[in-house]
């Protein structure tokens, strides 16, 4: 909130890895992550079916259009229920278009909730959440009454700020924005 009038949206994510999609006994392999709900919108995802809102609920899923005809044909995946890698429950809130090849996120066949990955029973991850030399990733998309050079360099030093002396020696703590292609 510190930081509101820079940053329309700030979302955290997982790496993007291949995880087990699977329906009773149908099972398929696909590339998917975990990200903070204002997702969609930030990157503007053509969603067919549901919304920029569909991953509100915490155990919810989101497919590509692709990833949802590999797993339902042409029945209507809405509202179904299926389990990520064999641990985790979840219910489809939406279809987005496939996206294009050359976007940066062009291979990316599914999107769960941030907040269900760093639930209770992820204690490592929650434990992570709030750890300054992580590998978390952070989306940023910048109002429209700033500048990127403006954002980036009020930014520069707060990862400096909460790394221990040790911490800030072994590592370059200095944050910056990076634009995405």
């Amino acid at each position: 909130t510190v930081y509101k009038g820079d940053f329309k949206h700030v979302i955290r994510a997982w790496w993007e890895l291949n995880h087990t999609l699977s329906i009773g006994d149908r099972k398929i392999i696909q590339n998917g992550t975990f990200m903070e709900e204002g997702a969609l919108e930030m990157f503007s995802f053509n969603m067919l079916k549901g919304s920029w809102q569909s991953l509100k609920e915490p155990a919810s899923i989101v497919l590509s259009e692709s990833a949802s005809k590999a797993l339902f044909g042409e029945s209507d995946p809405m509202n179904q229920l299926l389990r990520i890698d064999n641990t985790m429950d979840v219910k489809v809130t939406g279809v987005y278009e496939d996206l294009p090849v050359n976007s940066r996120f062009s291979t990316l066949q599914f999107i769960s909730t941030w907040e269900f990955w760093v639930a209770p029973n992820y204690t490592w991850m929650k434990a992570d959440e709030n750890n300054w030399s992580s590998d978390i990733t952070t989306f940023v998309e910048i109002q429209p009454s700033t500048t990127f050079e403006a954002a980036s360099s009020k930014i520069k030093d707060v990862r400096l700020q909460k790394l221990n002396r040790e911490q800030a020696l072994a590592e370059n703590p200095r944050l910056f924005l990076e634009p995405m292609h």
